[in-house]
């Protein structure tokens, strides 16, 4: 069984309920995607107890108002850090503003169940704020940039062996409806 991330774009201008999962807009296998951490912070990060009694689970919960703000405000450092992925950014940026919804809310938990330290994401949800050693380590740990980027941190184009997401699709998640890339 996969560990999924799930973006959902509530349909609404009324925030989605934390275990509602019928709205989903894209997804990403075993990891969080990289640009996903461009528009959701620490003041972001919700929990709670799950109704199957399986503890508490993790959400990340935004105004995509609040959400293109912060994806403005850090797609210039993003770039700067990884190199050709400009497109990703502006593509990224154009797909969240064109979402239904006054809100976005991303299910993480259960690639949070691959990571056992709590700390981990608000660590990783502050890195393209404050790019510290912990922070990046944090940030690699729950994406998929190493699959993606060189040691000189430029977008490597192809597919993860892993997953067979492409780099688009690790970047940004894969897109629900989409075929995904043999």
């Amino acid at each position: 069984m996969a560990n999924y991330a799930s973006l959902y774009s509530s349909a609404s201008d009324t925030p989605p309920d934390p275990d509602d999962e019928d709205k989903a807009v894209m997804e990403s296998k075993y990891a969080i995607p990289a640009l996903w951490f461009t528009v959701f912070d620490s003041s972001t990060l919700r929990t709670y107890e799950d109704p199957d009694d399986e503890g508490f689970l993790s959400y990340l919960i935004t105004k995509k108002d609040a959400a293109l703000s912060r994806l403005a405000a850090r797609s210039t450092l993003f770039g700067q850090l990884f190199q050709n992925s400009e497109p990703y950014c502006e593509e990224w940026a154009s797909l969240i503003q064109n979402l239904p919804g006054a809100y976005l809310k991303a299910d993480v938990y259960e690639v949070l169940e691959m990571n056992p330290d709590p700390n981990e994401l608000p660590l990783a949800l502050g890195f393209l704020d404050r790019p510290e050693p912990d922070a990046a380590k944090a940030f690699f740990a729950l994406t998929s940039l190493p699959e993606v980027t060189d040691a000189q941190g430029r977008i490597r184009e192809g597919s993860s062996s892993e997953s067979g997401y492409t780099t688009r699709e690790r970047l940004m998640g894969r897109l629900l409806g989409e075929e995904t890339a043999p």
